[in-house]
Parts: structure tokens; C-alpha cells; sequence
């Protein structure tokens, strides 16, 4: 029953999220179903010997901080992954190749910093790294979030940076201390956990990501086709065929999609605020 239960809440999450996109009122019902099965699924695991995600790992509230950072924090790496290129190539009118290549140097930085985390959580609080790297983030996307046509292309390339090096410690942290703060038996359900909190985390928020692109720009195109909005962002399209109109709108969608990231941010500072740990975990 526990994985029925649990296949339940996954399909009827993410088809709820698919269908926000071109119906929210329909994606409601989907919703709700993925609550009750979700609701259903941890009563199960109370009363389950061997339960699919022992609820009694999440009794260490640091432990379910770590998990619920790594998740919003995916949801924040999907987001630059994916709408980064889409700014470059719909509003500064580059090439679909170059504005991939502005999350290039994420990954590096985020293979260059791994190597401290060692370090740093032997040394440090996790908490306290957590909410300064955090807060780093959330004031670089509220600068995106009032940023103008005219904003600097090397800005992305900066941000991608930042972001990869938050990330490549945050989350390897995340990792480490998730199987470090439960019993041995527990460590392959933790590692688990971990990595599905991590995959729900980007496809969620890709989905509402997705449906707040498309409903911000169809609020503000006017009466000009949505076709117009997709010729803007195709690599394809002549720059001297776009309408400013239209630019005008995919820039607010694109604000829309870091709003949401900056609000995402906020609750990760949140939750890390709230951890009672505040000593090195050895």
C-alpha cells in the first residue's frame, strides 16, 4: 500500500503541475488528489515495521532541514538553468549556442568549490553557512527581478557563477550531513529521500516556473498573438521582425519566474533559521 500510495501522490503532483500551465482550475483537482495520497501515504508509514520513508528520521529536525533546503535549492537551479539561455536568446537576440554556454561556468565553479566542503563542515555551522550563501542568492535575483532591458549579458555569466558556487556547497552539505544525522540502517532511505526531494524540487517548481512564464506574458501581450511571444524567444527569428511589445512582455515573464525564485529563497532562509542546531556537527 505504502508505494501505491506513493506512485498516487507523484503522478497526480506532476500532472497537476503540467496541466497549471493551461489550466489552473483543472490542475486543482489533480492537486488535491496528490495531498489526500500524500496524507494517506504518511499515515501508512506511522504504522508500517518497514516503512518506504521512516517518519522517524524527520524526528531530527536538522535532518529535515537539510532535505527541504536540497529540494527548494534544486527548484533555484533549474530555474537559472533553463530561463538564463531564454533571456540571452529572446531578449539580447544571441545565438541558441552562446546562451547555453551561460551556465557553463556554474558547473565549474560548482566542481571547484565541492572540494571545501570538507572543510567547511568540520569547521562550520551548517546553518549559518546556509543562510549567508542564501542570502547571497536571494539579493542577486532580486536584482534580476528589477533588472532592465539594458542589464549587462557578462551579468549572467556572473550570476551563474555565484550560483554554482552556493549550490556545489550547499547541496554537497546537504548530502553529507543527511546521511550523517541518521542511524546506520537508515542511511540508504536518507540517501533516498535526499535524492527524491532533489528530483520533485526541479520538477516541480519547472512546471510552475513554466506556467508563470506563459500566464505573465499572455496577461501582457494585449491582444497580440502568443505565436508573436514564441517567435521572439526562437534562436531563428530575425531581431528586426520583434515587436517591443512583445519583448516587453517576455521580460516580465521573466521577472515573474525570478520573483518566485526570490520568494523560494526566502523560505529556504526560513527553515535553515529555524534549525536548532547551532554547533559543528563532528
Amino acid at each position: 500500500p505504502g508505494i501505491i500510495w506513493l506512485g498516487v501522490t507523484l503522478v497526480a503532483l506532476l500532472l497537476g503541475i503540467q496541466l497549471l500551465e493551461q489550466s489552473p482550475i483543472g490542475a486543482l483537482p489533480l492537486l488535491a488528489v496528490a495531498i489526500v495520497a500524500g496524507l494517506l501515504l504518511w499515515r501508512r508509514e506511522h504504522h508500517c515495521a518497514e516503512p518506504l520513508i521512516a517518519p522517524r528520521m524527520f524526528t531530527n529536525v536538522t535532518f529535515t532541514v537539510q532535505i527541504l533546503t536540497a529540494m527548494l535549492l534544486s527548484g533555484v537551479l533549474i530555474s537559472y538553468q533553463t530561463y538564463f539561455p531564454i533571456w540571452l536568446q529572446s531578449l539580447y537576440h544571441v545565438g541558441s549556442t552562446q546562451a547555453g554556454l551561460v551556465v557553463t561556468s556554474s558547473s565549474v565553479m560548482w566542481f571547484t568549490v565541492s572540494f571545501l566542503v570538507g572543510w567547511l563542515v568540520t569547521h562550520t555551522v551548517p546553518r549559518t553557512v546556509t543562510l549567508w550563501l542564501a542570502g547571497l542568492l536571494d539579493a542577486i535575483y532580486l536584482l534580476l527581478v528589477l533588472a532592465s532591458p539594458s542589464f549587462p549579458i557578462w551579468g549572467f555569466y556572473v550570476i551563474a557563477m555565484v550560483n554554482g558556487a552556493v549550490m556545489g556547497i550547499v547541496l554537497s552539505m546537504n548530502t553529507v550531513l543527511s546521511q550523517h544525522l541518521v542511524p546506520a540502517r537508515y542511511l540508504g532511505s536518507a540517501t533516498s529521500i535526499l535524492t527524491l526531494g532533489r528530483s520533485l524540487g526541479q520538477t516541480v517548481m519547472l512546471g510552475v516556473y513554466g506556467a508563470t512564464f506563459t500566464l505573465t506574458i499572455q496577461a501582457n501581450l494585449h491582444g497580440i498573438p502568443f505565436s508573436a511571444a514564441n517567435d521572439a524567444i526562437s534562436a531563428t527569428s530575425s531581431a528586426t521582425m520583434r515587436n517591443p511589445n512583445v519583448n516587453a512582455a517576455v521580460l516580465d515573464g521573466l521577472h515573474g519566474v525570478f520573483t518566485l525564485v526570490v520568494i523560494v529563497l526566502t523560505l529556504v532562509l526560513a527553515i535553515n533559521w529555524r534549525d536548532p542546531n547551532r554547533t559543528i556537527i563532528e
